[in-house]
């Protein structure tokens, strides 16, 4: 029945891609076709390229056409399997999971009416799989869709993967975007200019916000005087008054530095001085943040495996291994804790309970709140603009001090004239080239990318992250409490919180059921506005009041801290 030549009954309307979609979907519709029309159609677009190509699949219209198909209804037919795979395949760029998910149901009802599935539909089946394996998720919920869907289309395909294979590959983990690079030249120079820039900016504050502007921002030859030139910058009088600098608000006349008391720009913050960090602290600064900044927990690998692996033997993969496989669930079960006690013996459980510590912290120092992420952008701006400065300028360190200084008051003054940023140090260069001033970047791979995600683990990251916590609950070490604590808050940022992370170290607490981990509980419910947690909580609690043999009501009022009242 496949026998639909295109060339014959395409109409000559039908010339561009739009058209000819809107000729494709009208043969699909109900009123044109019935099913097994519709999978001639389907046939006769998977034989004929041409056709496949003047609808340019670049666009999604293949598989658009076959869920249109699929709605509209297909019979289960065998020479449809493959058909509809390989456009599939063709248009996989813009079509996604979504559009595949329906074609795995499809073969769910092919299966169960015994059609056996040909090589070509099973190398088909594992590309799709390979495609799917690739492509981008976000969030929890279609995370656990597309796996679901990697699994069907895997089986399908025949595909065996060895559960230890499958944990090394995740165990080899890229460089994050996001961690720390070399410094660029000079940088103890620059850290010292910019804080010099900093003290500047100070001073002119205290000039600029005076009753009576200074003189020397009205009278030509009283600037002139304030910043004589010295023939490494020019000093442009009035710049502070051109309507270039209008970007995004009115910072002409130094306006933010009087914010008006009334209209849209009335609760704008005054102008300050950038800030700046000494050598020293920069790097005392990046040790701190260097886990957050050095492990992408949002990505399809193992951050830090290297702190449970030790020593990669294989009793370590093992165990490695086991805690990939943590239950998508609320509680471990018991065949999964029979496999981890197996897989806990031979490394024992203090060293087993060491390495889960270990690479909690990671997760936990500092932990992603939206503070530490802001911080860890500061750092990473910080170094771009010395690094850009180092580029324009590769001159100055070698100039005398009293030269150093005055460049240092002039680009204070630049700066306060251009923005309120805590980074604003580059729009000095605004002003010398011009808004497309070239600016430094990092040049490796993977680039260097502003994620406010690294930190937000995938639901693989997650288990694995309940498994350590797991581990360590079954026998908890003193300060257990505390590190619960942790690891609990690090996973509920005001963005997309990780909450089986954060509900596993709040049961982990219930287990441990020591004051110090009743006080946790009770400070955990007051500093999350949020009925989860709050639920959470009181759960933990009615477990450490069931092992006490006390009402649930008692441990509530014990977690209250007594901030040593009399």
């Amino acid at each position: 029945m496949a026998s639909i030549e295109f060339s014959r009954v395409l109409p000559s309307a039908a010339s561009d891609s739009a058209s000819l979609r809107m000729w494709f979907l009208a043969q699909l519709a109900p009123e044109a076709a019935n099913d097994d029309r519709r999978a001639d159609v389907l046939l006769a677009l998977d034989a004929d390229k041409h056709a496949q190509v003047r609808l340019r699949p670049e666009t999604g219209v293949l598989d658009g056409l076959i869920f249109v198909a699929m709605q509209h209804g297909l019979p289960i037919r065998a020479d449809l399997v493959g058909a509809m795979a390989r456009m599939l395949l063709t248009s996989f760029a813009t079509c996604g999971h979504a559009r595949v998910a329906p074609f795995a149901v499809y073969l769910a009802e092919a299966e169960r009416d015994g059609i056996r599935f040909t090589d070509d539909d099973k190398a088909a089946f594992a590309a799709l799989w390979a495609h799917c394996a690739k492509a981008p998720i976000k969030g929890a919920t279609q995370e656990r869709e597309a796996k679901a869907l990697q699994d069907q289309l895997r089986r399908f395909a025949g595909i065996e993967i060895d559960p230890l294979d499958a944990v090394k590959k995740r165990a080899i983990a890229r460089p994050s975007p996001c961690r720390f690079r070399p410094p660029p030249p000079d940088f103890d120079f620059w850290c010292a200019f910019f804080q010099k820039v900093a003290a500047q900016a100070e001073a002119l504050i205290a000039e600029l916000t005076q009753a009576d502007m200074p003189v020397w921002t009205k009278d030509r030859e009283a600037f002139s005087l304030r910043f004589p030139e010295d023939g490494v910058l020019p000093r442009t009088f009035g710049f502070w008054t051109h309507k270039d600098l209008d970007r995004p608000f009115d910072y002409r006349n130094f306006g933010g530095l009087h914010p008006p008391k009334t209209g849209p720009f009335a609760k704008q913050a005054p102008f300050r001085a950038p800030r700046t960090l000494s050598r020293e602290d920069f790097d005392a600064l990046c040790a701190r943040f260097a886990p957050l900044a050095e492990h992408e927990w949002d990505q399809d690998f193992i951050p830090g495996a290297e702190h449970i692996l030790a020593s990669g033997k294989p009793e370590d993969w093992a165990l490695l291994a086991v805690l990939a496989e943590t239950p998508d669930a609320a509680a471990p079960t018991a065949g999964w804790k029979k496999r981890l006690n197996v897989a806990i013996k031979p490394i024992g459980a203090e060293e087993a309970r060491r390495r889960c510590l270990s690479w909690l912290s990671l997760y936990h120092t500092p932990g992603g709140s939206e503070d530490a992420l802001r911080e860890l952008f500061f750092l990473h701006s910080y170094q771009l603009e010395a690094a850009t400065f180092a580029m324009q300028f590769p001159h100055w360190p070698s100039l005398p001090p009293a030269q150093v200084d005055g460049l240092a008051e002039w680009v204070a003054l630049v700066t306060l004239g251009f923005s309120v940023s805590e980074t604003s140090l580059s729009f000095f260069l605004v002003h010398a080239f011009g808004w497309d001033a070239p600016r430094a970047s990092y040049d490796d791979d993977p680039p260097y990318r502003h994620s406010w995600d690294c930190h937000l683990a995938t639901v693989a990251n997650q288990r694995l992250l309940k498994g350590a916590i797991w581990l360590v609950a079954d026998n908890p070490p003193p300060d257990a409490a505390e590190i619960f604590e942790r690891v609990a808050r690090a996973a509920m940022p005001v963005r997309l919180p990780s909450r089986a992370v954060a509900n596993a170290a709040i049961k982990g607490m219930a287990l441990v059921g020591s004051q110090q981990a009743m006080e946790t509980l009770g400070r955990l419910k007051r500093d999350f506005d949020d009925n989860g947690i709050s639920n959470a909580v009181d759960r933990a609690m009615v477990t450490i009041a069931k092992a006490r043999g006390v009402a649930a009501a008692d441990i509530e009022e014990i977690s209250v801290p007594a901030y040593d009242f009399t």
